[in-house]
């Protein structure tokens, strides 16, 4: 249980560095450093979600079929990401297609769990779009400091301002 708790603070840490989750997760993000804001929003979803379970009265069978189907989508993106990257013809190739063709049967059998990872896909484009649509509202509204340079990075927002003469 640990384990799964360190990984997603450490995943949401990394998504808000990388702009997929609000910025301030991403605080902690890095070798030796622990992600406490993130890690804190993990352990208090996994609070209301042992609650809301335990007032519903609902058994660990519901919850172990959504996190299953969790991973058969995982599984099923992953296995189709090497079908297509993988050389035709090769022994991996083949490998590939055959766990895509398990995975599919998997998510036959998974079925209405399979909504949770959906819902949850559908949020992060969302989010994704939202937020793409703020900065890109930003850049309209102050172009210079958004503009990329001849390198194609984004300059810091100091950039442009002006020290008075005989500063350092």
């Amino acid at each position: 249980m640990n384990a799964y708790f360190t990984g997603a603070a450490r995943l949401g840490a990394a998504l808000a560095r990388d702009g997929a989750l609000p910025a301030p997760l991403a605080r902690g993000d890095g070798p030796g450093r622990v992600p406490r804001r993130s890690l804190a929003v993990v352990v208090v979803l996994s609070a209301l979600s042992l609650t809301a379970t335990t007032a519903a009265g609902v058994g660990p069978r519901p919850l172990v079929l959504l996190t299953t189907g969790s991973f058969v989508t995982v599984y099923a993106l992953g296995t189709a990401a090497a079908l297509r990257l993988l050389p035709r013809g090769t022994t991996a190739h083949r490998c590939a297609l055959v766990s895509l063709v398990a995975v599919a049967l998997l998510l036959a059998l998974t079925r209405r769990y399979l909504i949770w990872p959906l819902a949850v896909t559908v949020g992060a484009l969302g989010y994704l779009r939202h937020r793409r649509r703020l900065s890109a509202r930003a850049a309209r509204r102050c172009p210079v400091l958004s503009a990329p340079d001849a390198a194609g990075t984004t300059p810091p927002a100091s950039a442009g301002t002006s020290r008075p003469l005989g500063d350092g």
